[in-house]
């Protein structure tokens, strides 16, 4: 595998350096040559420097709602007053073939102006991939803010059919409020029950092939785009719309992965007795094997304080 046909895809819109910097360092250090592109917005000159530093492609993202009259851009995601927009959003994504299409890139487009950018991310992604898939082999997309790199994610041989999710430490749906909330405002009463007792899938991170991550954004654009009336403005929703997707069939190919057993290990709800370091700090599995990518190490206080330690002073 050509290593350097590999995408990771990342939102780090409105964040400085030192949010950024324990990702992009950890990620380099790892001598992990993927091609990396981070969604930016308010980005100040450091962030910027640095990025370019360690040949990480600042993508900004101008907003639809920055083009909209002033009114509707401060009102974009009120149900009373842009409730018509909303619904005309939700059928430009009905209409939409299950193939990735032009159209749906215009949905793309469109939809990113009335959703909060934890949902908006992935619009951004597609329109990304859309015309690019090709020159890729596998794809990852992550969180920033709390991911940190142990090994390069692509260098175990992590290849999916199509693409892995992420388990979450054993809790299910009908048992979590917020995860049971996200599914109640897009799926309703019936959507929650068809999940209950289902294993909660982190959105984080997913990784694909270059195919199998396009069918996974394009399937998420044409959710969370279906359900703008529902959703728009909020955070953390598309956990819900990840989960549905998953559980419902949507994602063919798509299998769902425990931590400790794939390259991704997920630390909220994870007891602070199941992590274990080698001799060096480097979290590892029952095996021995270093887990290449840790996400949600800030849940672990100690875990995070060693993390950020790395880095401080900025640049060595």
């Amino acid at each position: 595998m050509n290593r350097g046909r590999n995408l990771i895809l990342g939102a780090a819109v409105g964040y400085r350096w030192p949010q950024i910097e324990p990702f992009v360092r950890s990620l380099r250090l790892t001598g992990c040559p993927a091609e990396v592109v981070l969604l930016t917005g308010q980005t100040d000159a450091e962030t910027r420097r640095n990025l370019s530093r360690y040949s990480v492609r600042s993508l900004p993202v101008h907003p639809v709602a920055s083009r909209l009259p002033a009114v509707w851009s401060r009102k974009r995601y009120n149900r009373r007053w842009l409730g018509w927009l909303h619904r005309a959003v939700k059928r430009l994504a009905a209409s939409t073939e299950k193939a990735p299409s032009l159209r749906l890139v215009l949905t793309a487009f469109v939809a990113a102006a009335f959703h909060h950018p934890a949902c908006s991310r992935y619009f951004y992604y597609f329109r990304y991939l859309y015309p690019r898939a090709k020159a890729y082999d596998l794809i990852l997309t992550t969180d920033v803010r709390d991911v940190y790199f142990q090994a390069d994610p692509f260098a175990a041989g992590w290849r999916p059919p199509s693409g892995q999710v992420f388990l979450e430490h054993e809790a299910v749906h009908g048992s979590e409020p917020g995860n049971d909330r996200w599914i109640d405002m897009g799926f309703g009463r019936e959507g929650l029950a068809l999940l209950r007792n289902r294993r909660i899938i982190c959105s984080g991170l997913t990784l694909g092939t270059a195919s199998g991550m396009l069918a996974y954004l394009a399937a998420m654009t044409r959710e969370l785009g279906r359900r703008t009336d529902r959703l728009a403005g909020f955070d953390g929703v598309d956990q819900g719309v990840h989960n549905w997707l998953f559980w419902t069939g949507r994602l063919p190919g798509f299998s769902a992965v425990e931590n400790f057993q794939g390259p991704i290990l997920t630390l909220h709800g994870l007891p602070a007795s199941f992590i274990q370091s080698n001799a060096i700090g480097q979290v590892i599995d029952r095996n021995g094997r270093v887990i290449p990518v840790l996400h949600q190490y800030d849940r672990h206080p100690e875990l995070a304080a060693r993390i950020k330690a790395h880095f401080s002073p900025s640049g060595t």
